[in-house]
């Protein structure tokens, strides 16, 4: 069992690594990740030398969420879900976990495949948007109260905002 010290009132942002191998790709945003939200776990990383390179800048684990936390306690980003995350969510789950999945154009759903069914957990939706994984870890953040997604972007949420998107309407913007 692994123990994660939760802040009060602040789910640990969990990662759980689904691809076959850590790409650069990956390393680049799990690390992102981490620098946004500061105490990531990133669980099911199975290499020995993998998990070496990501205790760098986070806690890396072999087991899935699932084998270190009691069900009730975890909440999956999940695209398909039907419920949005809120900041309540923050505070009655313990692990809100993100799928460490490089996105597919069209997406195949395969959050819901490897995450949300094979734990039967609940599940929350960050809106109509596909996140990279680390974006999906900032705007899951801002949701919990602790960060504010246009603000942090900059320039860039300048630029986004003024092309039509916005936090209720990703899908209109194009740069």
């Amino acid at each position: 069992m692994v123990a994660i010290a939760v802040a009060a009132r602040m789910a640990v942002i969990v990662i759980e690594h689904l691809e076959p191998t850590l790409s650069p790709w990956a390393y680049f945003e799990y690390k992102h990740a981490a620098s946004i939200v500061g105490n990531l776990l990133v669980t099911n990383v199975k290499d020995e030398r993998e998990r070496a390179c990501l205790e760098h800048f986070a806690r890396a684990v072999p087991e899935s969420v699932g084998e270190i936390a009691e069900r009730r306690e975890i909440l999956v980003l999940d695209p398909q879900a039907r419920v949005p995350l809120s900041p309540e969510d923050f505070k009655q789950y313990k692990y809100i976990v993100v799928g460490g999945i490089m996105g597919d154009f069209p997406p195949k759903g395969r959050t819901r495949k490897l995450l949300t069914e094979k734990l039967g957990v609940e599940a929350r939706t960050l809106g109509p948007c596909q996140f990279s994984v680390d974006g999906a870890v900032y705007v899951a953040y801002s949701r919990g109260g602790r960060a504010s997604l246009w603000s942090g972007l900059g320039l860039l949420g300048a630029l986004l905002s003024k092309r039509g998107c916005s936090r209720s309407n990703c899908r209109t913007a194009t740069l």
